[in-house]
């Protein structure tokens, strides 16, 4: 092995774990990437001919459903001092999608104000059927300390987050 002194402080063994030593009798473990990086061009080449993009994650889900109860969209006042506001809706899910994930009724988070402006692609209607694109809520931990407004009659329902775009007034 060979040394190499960085600073006259510290060495270095040339190996791939390597252990660094401070002149005040403290040891440090760091690993570096060695010859690995070698062909990281070539690897970028030959993986550059297949690459393709899609749009949605794994866990997110095409659904239709028919809307069977909705939260009331708050008041701009009402969501001070948030600027973004989510409501929850309920959903009565086709035969197909009830299918694929062992549940008739699913309740949806849907963005209702975004800087304190209206979000003009919320579902609305009661009975109407509605293409919903959704990903597990769990998945989501970003919204978690937005404002969320949920006058829902039923609790038990699977939860989910509307991942389409919204568009603003």
């Amino acid at each position: 092995y060979t040394h190499t002194h960085i600073d006259n402080h510290m060495r270095i063994k040339a190996a791939g774990t390597r252990s660094c030593r401070i002149s005040r009798k403290r040891s440090y473990r760091i690993n570096f990437i060695d010859s690995s990086l070698k062909g990281i061009e070539s690897a970028i080449k030959r993986g550059g001919k297949n690459w393709h993009f899609d749009l949605r994650p794994e866990q997110t889900f095409e659904l239709q459903g028919t809307l069977v109860e909705l939260t009331r969209i708050p008041k701009l006042g009402k969501i001070a001092p948030y600027r973004r506001a989510i409501i929850y809706n309920h959903y009565e899910l086709e035969e197909s999608s009830q299918k694929l994930f062992g549940a008739r009724h699913i309740a949806v988070a849907h963005w209702c104000i975004l800087d304190n402006k209206y979000v003009v692609n919320v579902p609305k209607e009661i009975g109407s059927k509605y293409q919903l694109f959704v990903e597990p809520i769990l998945d989501n931990p970003q919204i978690k300390r937005e404002r969320h407004f949920n006058d829902l009659s039923r609790f038990d329902l699977k939860l989910f987050y509307d991942v389409s775009y919204p568009k603003i007034k």
